[in-house]
């Protein structure tokens, strides 16, 4: 499954130096549309903020396992701040050689 138009939102992006010189106006930000209620709450853990109902960091996300294959390529959680990338568009990222990009595989329980 692919990211549908109606759930990513893309943000130009214009770069500049540090002299103020525009260098680029090809780049984007990414941004996911809403979240998507996948996580698996017994199995994940996080840290939880009583007072307004929500998850405030997540030290372990584990994907439910019979939401995991309806999840678009990049998707983030509900409840979590993370951003969460699919197999198929992160060895995309890979072959296109992009950097400062910190990946771990998440568990599917």
């Amino acid at each position: 499954m692919g990211c549908p138009e109606e759930t990513i939102e893309y943000l130009p992006l214009t770069v500049y130096d540090y002299k103020g010189t525009l260098l680029s106006v090809d780049y984007f930000i990414i941004n996911p549309i809403g979240m998507q209620d996948c996580m698996n709450l017994e199995a994940s853990k996080f840290s939880w903020d009583d007072e307004n109902k929500r998850i405030v960091r997540s030290d372990k996300i584990v994907i439910h396992k019979d939401k995991a294959s309806a999840l678009p390529q990049l998707f983030r959680p509900n409840d979590a701040t993370e951003y969460i990338v699919g197999v198929n568009l992160a060895q995309a990222m890979y072959k296109a050689q992009l950097t400062n990009i910190y990946w771990e595989q998440l568990e599917i329980a």
